[in-house]
C-alpha cells in the first residue's frame, strides 16, 4: 500500500493499494480552491510505456464531497484518472489528472490536476 499527497489546483492525500500487478485501488482526499473537500475513489489499470521508465495508469469510479466550507451543500458523480507514474526503490511519483461529473445540487464538470508523491510500505 502506498500512501502519500499530491498537490495542484486540488490537493490532498493519496492512498494506492495493488490488487494484481497491472490493478490498483485509488482513493483520494481533496481540496479545491478553498470551497470543495472530496473524497475520491478509483478502479485504475496500469501498463509500462514503451522505451520508457515510466507506467501510465488511468480508470474509472466515483466521488463524493462538500462544496463550501459550512459543509451545507453535498455533490457527488462519477469521476476518472489518468496519467504517469514512475517508480524508485518504495517511492511513486506521479503527474495525474481527475477529471469529475458533478451531478447535485447542479450539474458541472471539474478537473483536477497535480503532481504527487506515495511511499510504500
Amino acid at each position: 500500500m502506498g500512501v502519500g499527497a499530491w498537490a495542484g489546483n486540488q490537493s490532498g492525500l493519496a492512498v494506492k493499494y495493488y490488487a494484481a500487478s497491472a490493478t490498483a485501488y485509488e482513493a483520494m482526499l481533496s481540496r479545491e480552491d478553498g470551497q470543495l473537500v472530496a473524497l475520491n475513489a478509483h478502479l485504475l489499470r496500469e501498463g509500462p510505456v514503451p522505451g520508457s521508465p515510466l507506467a501510465f495508469f488511468a480508470g474509472v469510479g466515483v466521488f463524493a464531497g462538500l462544496l463550501d466550507a459550512g459543509g451545507s451543500r453535498l455533490t457527488f458523480g462519477p469521476s476518472g484518472s489518468a496519467g504517469l507514474n514512475f517508480f524508485s526503490r518504495r517511492f511513486e511519483i506521479f503527474l495525474q489528472a481527475v477529471p469529475h461529473l458533478q451531478l447535485s445540487p447542479t450539474l458541472d464538470a471539474r478537473l483536477g490536476l497535480g503532481a504527487g508523491l506515495r511511499y510504500y510500505f
